[in-house]
């Protein structure tokens, strides 16, 4: 979380179920995952009802304790299919269960995990993992391996290496930074284009003006789309936005970069040079050249821009 999100957090009521929504569940919400744990006050039940109705995400409740309640919250489709395959159901029949359907899954696991937590020395059900869809050969390794010798750890703990970063990537970088640089709100609309193809594609998108922008989180993001008109003699923004990039440029190797902006003169130069530089210093520029519009973009300009970020939220 950047230190402005968490300065606006700590103004917040952080026991609302709005805000524990976001904070334990932002992966579900987002689509990049097809289930998550939630805890909350037992007294925000009829809330959290009320929240999630019409929303699309299901929920099922696990268990009550010391004035907290456990919630599964599921995309149900998603999650009913990850627990029919043959290698789920191997560590369901493992774990003793004998009955398969959605429902008698869940009830089998809520009396397990409810046994758990009201019977001090009982054994944690880390079948939990499948209602979770982390992959199977991890629950199964966490599982006959008592939780030990994980070789990665994050959101779960990994037994196998196989696609362990990717997968942890996936998790956790769902956001795409859309930085830009405007003076008379051309880049700036196109700026808006990129962020609409972007959450279009199933992503979260982050608009930042250049003067707001973290180099830091950048470095943590795969993909991310920089914007800026042409000025002078067909140069990039000299006060704020060519520093910015001259810093950035010494980790932008193995990143995809969308580049866009306006121009109202010349013949595309700033941009080709921009192209040829994030190159050099190891990028790949999405679509291999920026996409560029004449003053304010229209139509067709504003499609090339979604057409971006969906390119950048399928990297």
């Amino acid at each position: 979380m950047c230190q402005e999100i968490f300065r606006m957090a700590l103004g917040m009521d952080l026991k609302s179920v709005e805000m524990q929504l976001a904070l334990q569940c932002a992966p579900l919400i987002t689509g990049v995952r097809i289930s998550n744990l939630l805890m909350i006050e037992s007294c925000n039940e009829p809330a959290l009802r009320l929240v999630l109705k019409r929303s699309g995400i299901s929920y099922f409740k696990l268990g009550q304790t010391e004035g907290k309640t456990a919630f599964l919250l599921f995309k149900r489709t998603k999650l009913e299919e990850f627990l029919q395959k043959n290698d789920s159901l191997e560590i369901l029949k493992s774990s003793g269960y004998e009955e398969f359907s959605f429902g008698s899954i869940l009830l089998k696991f809520k009396e397990r995990y409810t046994t758990y937590i009201t019977q001090q020395g009982m054994q944690f059900p880390h079948e939990m993992g499948l209602l979770l869809g982390y992959p199977t050969e991890d629950v199964e390794g966490f599982i006959s391996n008592e939780g030990k010798n994980s070789l990665y750890c994050g959101y779960w703990k990994y037994i196998k290496m196989n696609h362990v970063r990717w997968l942890f990537r996936r998790q956790i970088m769902s956001k795409i930074s859309v930085v830009y640089w405007s003076q008379s709100g051309n880049t700036a609309a196109m700026a808006e284009a990129v962020a609409k193809g972007i959450t279009d594609a199933g992503k979260e998108a982050e608009i930042v003006f250049v003067s707001s922008a973290s180099i830091d989180e950048l470095k943590n993001e795969t993909a991310f789309a920089l914007g800026c008109p042409a000025m002078g003699a067909e140069v990039l923004e000299e006060s704020e936005m060519e520093p910015f990039v001259t810093e950035l440029e010494a980790s932008v190797s193995g990143k995809t970069i969308g580049l866009f902006g306006s121009y109202g003169w010349g013949d595309g130069e700033w941009m080709r040079d921009w192209v040829d530089r994030m190159t050099a210093a190891g990028a790949t520029v999405a679509g291999g050249e920026g996409v560029i519009c004449q003053d304010a973009p229209d139509d067709d300009a504003k499609a090339d821009c979604e057409a971006l970020g969906k390119s950048l939220a399928a990297v």
